[in-house]
């Protein structure tokens, strides 16, 4: 996945996230089983970070976290991420740097 991006972006990509189909429904907090993709990253991020944790995620399919999800970048599935999202990107990622410390 790293491959993807460029060299100062390839080294935040920290993970990959559990299959939603591997998970028990019932644990999700208040319906977010509802939200597959954010639900995933949820579960990950409670395993690996401490709480509070800033993250962000790129996604074509918005439909798969809550509605207005502030941690999401979404794309246009057509375009998917272009040189022109490299700008929001970063920016998130600076607005996040000192979030959680």
């Amino acid at each position: 996945l790293r491959k993807h991006f460029s060299d100062d972006i390839a080294p935040r990509v920290v993970g990959v996230t559990p299959n939603y189909t591997h998970l028990d429904w019932k644990e999700a907090p208040d319906g977010l089983h509802l939200f597959k993709r954010q639900w995933e990253i949820e579960v990950w991020l409670r395993a690996n970070r401490p709480a509070g944790t800033p993250w962000v995620a790129l996604d074509d399919r918005d439909y798969l976290f809550r509605p207005f999800c502030k941690n999401l970048m979404a794309f246009e599935r057509n375009t998917a991420f272009t040189p022109e999202h490299q700008d929001e990107l970063r920016a998130r990622l600076r607005q996040m740097q000192g979030v959680g410390k």
